[in-house]
């Protein structure tokens, strides 16, 4: 089954639910015409308008074969246009009134409601121009985006049967049947939109539970940028100093990421004290909606996020309570090497280390312009050192994490940021 197949399908299926469209739809339940009327009724509606209009009246005979039509053919739907003919024996309702108010009833309880492209795109995409730019990709060959092989994700098949199942509750049975059934004739289909465009470990951040990982959900937590566009879709990206490259190519072999797309490119950058400077920065850039879902449920928070929610990762602060739970010896518990590989990753993001009067790397501070972000990180890691100011002109905090903690968290990565390890 093609895309476009699944379409038609859905069409097709969707034309039996016109009291459920007419909800979404009320202008296309006038198109219950008059013809249509006729057949339904047994006489001719046409000349019946034309009679009414000179002043006559619609006849009991009339209004009674009316009666036993909508009783046969509309069964337990048929109580709004009974009251509607009561209305109109009673004189509560003009006899033209009537006409047009059981025409739009009957139609909202037919499958004369046919579904169009704009409509179904307007349901599945809330484009109702979708469809049409759809059939142009897959159908014009010269078309920008003609991809003749194109699918849809199984996260997009799930939107449509949330969307299916709103609008029509228990009756979306039909047309989640059809989707599944594309799912069947289509093992292949991508997990999400724009998928080939991004990395080949899109659930590596699932679950937080090896060094490496924590390492890296530390390091985006301090560094990456997590940006959700108005389509859903995931960009995160991190830029560094060009002079930390080799770090850029680590995450890349970590996540599956093709090397050749790091760029490099030169920008005006704050430094301390207010100063700008011209540096060349290294991009690492890329799309992935699991990722992105992942780094948001494991805690990551970015620049733009309220400064309450700027905090150790709930995921890294239980790993802490589990290896106290496990020994006093914390440095032999592997979940303490998990808590405080996060630590380092933030550390190579954000920090700077402390030279002793010989040039021996011996400690360092980890720097934020969230002083309550530091202030969580020093209660859960039990940092004596207070927090004070890097820098009042940019509003940055210091912190600085003391020679025992450095030395315990450079232990349980090997593969962190060089020039920031003991020499």
């Amino acid at each position: 089954m093609t895309p476009l197949e699944l379409i038609q399908s859905l069409k097709n299926e969707l034309k039996q639910y016109g009291e459920k469209l007419a909800v979404f739809f009320p202008e296309r339940v006038k198109r219950f015409s008059d013809p249509k009327f006729t057949k339904f009724w047994g006489i001719n509606v046409n000349k019946l308008k034309v009679r009414l209009r000179k002043g006559s009246n619609i006849t009991s005979k009339s209004l009674e074969k009316l009666k036993e039509r909508v009783t046969l053919l509309l069964g337990e739907n048929k109580l709004s246009c009974l009251k509607l003919i009561k209305k109109v024996e009673k004189g509560d309702l003009a006899p033209l009134e009537f006409i047009e108010s059981v025409r739009r009833e009957l139609g909202r309880y037919s499958n004369s409601i046919t579904v169009q492209n704009e409509e179904l795109s307007t349901i599945l995409f809330k484009n109702p121009k979708y469809i049409r730019f759809l059939t142009q990709c897959l159908n014009n060959p010269n078309h920008p985006q003609y991809n003749p092989n194109l699918t849809f994700s199984r996260r997009k098949l799930n939107n449509f049967k949330e969307k299916l199942f709103q609008i029509l509750g228990i009756c979306a049975q039909k047309c989640i049947g059809l989707i599944e059934k594309y799912s069947l004739t289509n093992p292949n289909l991508p997990e999400y939109s724009h998928q080939q465009y991004t990395i080949e470990k899109p659930h590596i951040f699932d679950n937080i539970d090896t060094v490496e990982k924590s390492y890296w959900l530390g390091f985006f937590c301090a560094d990456a940028c997590l940006h959700i566009r108005p389509s859903n879709k995931y960009q995160i990206s991190l830029e560094i100093s060009s002079k930390d490259k080799a770090e850029l190519y680590k995450l890349a072999e970590f996540i599956g990421f093709d090397k050749t797309r790091i760029k490099d490119r030169v920008r005006l950058v704050k430094l301390s004290y207010g100063r700008k400077s011209f540096s060349k920065m290294s991009l690492l850039r890329f799309v992935c909606f699991p990722m992105g879902k992942a780094l948001i449920k494991n805690g990551k928070f970015g620049s733009n996020s309220l400064d309450s929610e700027k905090k150790v990762p709930d995921i890294i602060r239980s790993y802490l309570n589990i290896a106290f739970q496990k020994s006093l010896h914390l440095r032999e518990v592997q979940e303490r090497k998990i808590d405080l590989a996060w630590l380092l990753g933030y550390f190579d993001g954000d920090g700077t280390v402390y030279y002793d009067r010989k040039g021996k790397k011996f400690s360092g501070e980890i720097i934020s312009s969230s002083k309550t972000l530091l202030d969580n990180i020093k209660f859960v890691y039990k940092i004596k050192n207070k927090i004070g100011f890097k820098d009042i002109n940019q509003g940055t905090y210091r912190l600085a994490i003391g020679p025992e903690i450095y030395k315990e968290m450079m232990s349980v990565y090997s593969k962190s940021m060089q020039r920031k390890r003991p020499d």
